[in-house]
């Protein structure tokens, strides 16, 4: 298996705004492996501080988040595995106090398993 990059990306709405229509919010997130050992963290990362048009403008987290997923390399510490991944966010609007968690999984699958899903649906009959 090659190194494979999983980017995240987290888009929100409904921050609440303060007197000058600044949006305050911050976000955690956690990245656990298939076997639930965390992998990745990271607190406070800005998603907004600025002034918005309103409290419904969808937005994007200011910062992107990139992992990198190793192949397993004999004598290598670090190395992850085929299976389900799960990112575990909270975003919290500093104005409002409120918090809100959101969960998303994905599976990260072996070259074999890429290469027998594309054979199988070269073969397929098409519609």
């Amino acid at each position: 298996m090659e190194e494979t990059s999983v980017m995240i990306y987290m888009l929100f709405t409904g921050a609440d705004l303060d007197d000058t229509l600044n949006a305050h919010v911050t976000c955690n997130v956690e990245v656990f492996s298939p076997d639930k050992a965390k992998i990745y963290e990271d607190h406070d990362i800005p998603a907004t501080s600025k002034k918005i048009p309103n409290r419904f403008f969808v937005q994007k987290v200011e910062k992107s988040i990139g992992i990198r997923l190793q192949p397993y390399i004999k004598g290598c510490e670090k190395f992850y595995s085929t299976g389900i991944y799960t990112i575990q966010a909270t975003l919290k609007d500093h104005i409002s106090q409120k918090e809100i968690t959101l969960q998303q999984s994905f599976e990260l699958l072996s070259n074999e398993t890429i290469d027998a899903i594309l054979e199988s649906s070269r073969d397929a009959p098409s519609a």
